[in-house]
């Protein structure tokens, strides 16, 4: 666990994923969110406890139906948790995944840690703005021209960590930016942006059947340098208290010195929260 580098990476049906660790504990599903990769999880997964397996991965293509998503979570569950207890965890956009998946497969999920995620709590409303909308009608053109995909990506990912992140460097440099150089990888990346509206109208259609998840373990991380100030600190606050509401026992932190990226930035509360999500639920055993 001491490496940075997985134990093994593989392509399965639409994911992509790193496995760290041996499965004797417990297992945990490390999901990146909008233009994250499974890399991005390697300061968290080296962190985590002999005997928790770390399985980070990316779905692909982006922008598929929340409900597609959730059968690829499924799908990871099937092939690595050897019937051990499975804890996901969800960055961002992705948090709206962790969530969809606990309503759906309330027996199945262990616990939660959703990493800064999107402020959508239930009774959420989707707005299709006209960015979003520009995006949609690019993507109907096709894929991002191969050309334009070498200068803009990896310009577009140093973006993404210096916005992200307080001073950590990104986690595989190198193969990130090859990553980002490629036309199809961004294409998916402009396709989940676009799906975002779709995706929160789909998660409230499972709430109404569902007012809560479980009463399993479930913590809900805020970077404290992603807040902003003023009303918009106290509208993403209240909407991650919210989002920690969602089980009965769950519960909800500030994380300082980190930005989005709060799993690059502090992978010490990630691998934290996971270890007392893991804890907790063997007690509830």
């Amino acid at each position: 666990m001491g490496s940075s580098a997985p134990a093994h990476s593989e392509d399965l049906r639409a994911v992509h994923v790193e496995v760290t660790g041996e499965p004797v504990r417990a297992v945990v599903a490390l999901c990146s969110g909008l233009g994250g990769l499974a890399s991005d999880w390697r300061p968290v997964t080296r962190l985590l406890e002999p005997g928790i397996a770390g399985v980070a991965f990316e779905l692909t293509p982006g922008g598929r139906p929340l409900a597609e998503c959730v059968a690829a979570v499924e799908d990871i569950r099937l092939r690595y948790s050897a019937g051990l207890p499975f804890v996901l965890v969800g960055h961002s956009m992705a948090g709206m995944t962790v969530e969809a998946y606990a309503r759906t497969h309330p027996t199945l999920l262990a616990g939660a840690v959703l990493v800064d995620p999107s402020p959508e709590p239930p009774g959420s409303t989707a707005v299709d703005d006209p960015l979003t909308k520009a995006v949609r009608v690019l993507l109907r053109r096709g894929a991002v021209p191969p050309g334009l995909a070498r200068r803009l990506g990896p310009a577009l990912r140093s973006l993404m960590m210096t916005f992200g992140t307080l001073s950590e460097p990104d986690p595989d440099p190198v193969a990130t930016r090859a990553r980002f150089a490629d036309s199809g990888l961004l294409t998916e990346i402009l396709a989940e942006f676009a799906s975002y509206p779709d995706r929160i109208r789909e998660l409230e259609k499972m709430r109404a059947r569902s007012r809560t998840v479980p009463p399993i373990p479930w913590t809900v991380l805020t970077a404290a340098s992603a807040m902003g100030g003023g009303r918009s600190a106290a509208r993403l606050l209240a909407a991650h208290a919210d989002l920690a509401a969602v089980s009965p026992i769950g519960g909800h932190e500030i994380v300082g010195g980190a930005g989005h990226l709060l799993g690059v930035d502090r992978p010490d509360v990630v691998a934290s929260a996971v270890r007392e999500v893991v804890r907790a639920r063997m007690m509830l055993a």
